[in-house]
């Protein structure tokens, strides 16, 4: 075992998972607060109890909360399984990749992905790296300026 244990809460039931939505809500505060024009709270909450994300608790060694995680599992146009990372907030940070990749990783390879992917910040690519990712992709993108919109954009 590592330093963190890395858990599924897919099976769980409520009450096994109550323990920790304090620390779960405010992880997911946290998360809202760095992105702002990305996540929110409800919204982060809604596609877990949808099913459209996984969330995984990364636990010390006494069970305690140090981190979560979420994960969600998408097909390509060219019939590739796809099990992608994101949504990571809490205090691990990256000391947590090495048990957090191990972890996710056997679970999609049990369900027969192609891949495993990450999204987050740029931090990440050299952590993750250490562990056979490398760059696919950038997203880059501009805010629209203040002076087309009259500023209501930021008022969401």
């Amino acid at each position: 075992m590592g330093k963190y244990k890395v858990v599924s809460t897919q099976d769980w039931p409520f009450e096994k998972l109550a323990r920790y939505t304090p620390q779960i809500t405010a992880a997911m505060k946290q998360l809202a607060e760095k992105f702002p024009a990305d996540v929110t709270v409800r919204d982060l909450a809604l596609e877990l109890f949808k099913g459209d994300r996984l969330m995984w608790l990364i636990l010390d060694r006494d069970d305690e909360f140090v981190s979560f995680c979420c994960t969600s599992i998408a097909t390509t146009p060219a019939g590739k399984k796809i099990v992608t990372l994101s949504s990571h907030a809490g205090a691990a940070g990256l000391d947590c990749v090495d048990d957090m990749c191990a972890e996710i990783e056997d679970f999609a390879w049990s369900l027969g992905a192609d891949f495993c992917a990450a999204e987050g910040r740029r931090g990440w690519l050299r952590a993750l790296s250490k562990h056979g990712y490398s760059e696919y992709a950038v997203v880059l993108r501009k805010e629209r300026p203040v002076s087309l919109t009259g500023g209501d954009h930021l008022q969401n």
